[in-house]
């Protein structure tokens, strides 16, 4: 990766409206620059054209990085006059601990760019991912998902490619994560910004959910408002039919995400919302309804259930592996599952 990543003879107009934003905040500081050796149009191996890293002493002293690349920096390309190139440019803060801002965040972005430009997945204020492990690699801590949210000092921007929006990644803890697929994100974000206003990203820090006050508000909203999660990725996951006609289905689910199932689908379908679970072989779909059946459909199954239903269900499936007759004719089959360190393959 150069330190120099700039090139004054190429007309860059989205490239200098990221740079009016970070002067509005930062002025004459000179932040570092980091740049990709070989360009990804040219063959290289990372999507993103470079980095900017300014110091802040806003909150506590920490490092604000921000991305080039995402958005259409040089020429208009895309056909949507109104967006430049994915509508983002990612930034992070995180706590100063020497002289260098360090790498790892640098590489992290690379990742994210990489899943972005490969799979044209895009990302909005309020969307979330697991890591499933550190974000720093053989790094101890709790820090193993994010959430995306608009940068508190770098609104929106109009530039002459279209429109950026500056979406500040947020590493959370596992227990986080769930409460954000149990509620909403937002409500979630702004318990942890109580004590982290400008969201820094400390790999040292302990989940706010060992309190007991935001386990008591994340509970409350829950059970107010529902979970914002429509779509729910199980590995494994799968469904079969028996008997005739249709006499009997039995669901297959890993022991890992039964916790959170039991979590989430209250949530959505006892406040009227339907959930999709989708696995790499199967899709269902659990709907509220005022009959409880079961049936294939172009999506996978799709089953109906009453809230009372529901709740047996929900009571009856359990963490532990077994078959379990959570209703009639309903059977759910919990495969064992580890959680694996992240050296584990």
């Amino acid at each position: 990766m150069s330190d120099d990543f700039s090139d004054e003879d190429i007309q860059c107009p989205g490239w200098d409206a990221i740079d009016s934003s970070t002067n509005a905040i930062y002025g004459e500081q000179e932040p570092l620059h980091f740049g990709t050796l070989v360009k990804y149009a040219l063959g290289g191996p990372d999507p993103l054209d470079g980095f900017s890293v300014f110091k802040s002493e806003k909150d506590r002293p920490h490092w604000h990085y921000v991305t080039y690349g995402f958005s259409e920096l040089y020429e208009k390309e895309s056909e949507d006059p109104a967006c430049s190139g994915y509508g983002f440019e990612l930034t992070m803060r995180v706590p100063i601990e020497s002289d260098e801002p360090p790498m790892w965040v640098m590489n992290f972005f690379q990742n994210i760019a990489r899943y972005v430009f490969g799979s044209g997945n895009t990302f909005e204020s309020g969307h979330y991912m697991d890591a499933n492990g550190p974000l720093c690699l053989e790094t101890e801590t709790d820090i193993t998902a994010m959430v995306f949210a608009e940068d508190p000092e770098m609104p929106s921007k109009d530039t002459p490619n279209g429109r950026v929006t500056f979406l500040q990644v947020v590493g959370i803890t596992r227990d986080e994560l769930k409460a954000i697929k149990q509620w909403h994100s937002m409500p979630v974000l702004k318990l942890l910004a109580r004590d982290n206003p400008l969201l820094i990203t400390d790999l040292k820090r302990v989940s706010i959910m060992t309190q007991p006050d935001v386990v008591a508000a994340v509970n409350e909203g829950t059970t107010r408002d529902g979970s914002s999660t429509g779509m729910l990725f199980v590995d494994p996951l799968n469904w079969k039919i028996a008997g005739m006609p249709r006499k009997s289905c039995t669901i297959s689910v890993g022991s890992l995400i039964v916790p959170e199932l039991k979590a989430i689908v209250p949530a959505r379908l006892g406040h009227d919302k339907p959930l999709m679970l989708f696995g790499n072989d199967a899709r269902i779909s659990l709907v509220p309804a005022s009959e409880t059946k079961f049936e294939p459909d172009d999506a996978g199954l799709r089953l109906e259930l009453t809230k009372s239903d529901m709740k047996v269900f929900m009571e009856e499936m359990q963490a532990a592996a077994g078959v379990y007759d959570v209703l009639p004719g309903v059977k759910v089959e919990v495969i064992k599952q580890v959680i694996q360190d992240a050296d584990a393959g």
